[in-house]
């Protein structure tokens, strides 16, 4: 596997260590709600990737292994003329060490995709729609609003979605990728 720099994620390096020094503060890749994966480099080196709702960056650390314990980090700044293009990065992986934005879209829209692709993976499992209904919304609920010979917005739901779902899984997912 071979990793590129590029700008969807850049790279911040940093020397690792695991000294005693009263003034670090010691960086462990457990406690970071910002790190997703850590991959070990040819050389030993690790690139753990840092990202949040809205950001990304690799930190590239050389040394002692962060995945096996806490570690001081020791940022390697880039030359003065290089500064200017790389604060911005540097500062978003401040941000990601210390203070990661995790949100949650809970809009209609993305509400929907979710629920399509339960209504869809149900389907092919044979689930009817009232099933569906109840994997997403659980079953008491369910049971109160799914009543007999009425339409209700639940059952309305269930056909949206699994139309959603069904149009997704015959191209539509393309239009969501662009």
């Amino acid at each position: 596997m071979c990793w590129v720099d590029s700008a969807v994620a850049p790279i911040v390096e940093a020397m690792s260590d695991r000294s005693v020094d009263l003034y670090a503060r010691a960086i462990s890749i457990a406690d970071l709600s910002s790190a997703g994966h850590v991959i070990v480099g040819p050389g030993g080196e690790e690139d753990v990737l840092l990202r949040d709702s809205c950001q990304a960056v690799t930190m590239r650390l050389y040394g002692s292994r962060a995945s096996a314990a806490p570690v001081n980090a020791k940022f390697l700044f880039p030359t003065a003329s290089d500064a200017r293009r790389t604060a911005p990065t540097m500062i978003t992986a401040a941000d990601l060490l210390f203070r990661p934005r995790h949100r949650i879209d809970r809009s209609g829209k993305r509400l929907l995709l979710r629920d399509a692709l339960v209504a869809i993976d149900a389907d092919c499992a044979g689930a009817s729609y009232r099933e569906t209904a109840a994997l997403i919304f659980g079953d008491e609920y369910t049971r109160a609003q799914w009543l007999p010979g009425r339409s209700t917005w639940l059952k309305e739901r269930m056909r949206h979605a699994r139309a959603k779902g069904e149009a997704l899984r015959d191209g539509g997912y393309c239009k969501l990728l662009l």
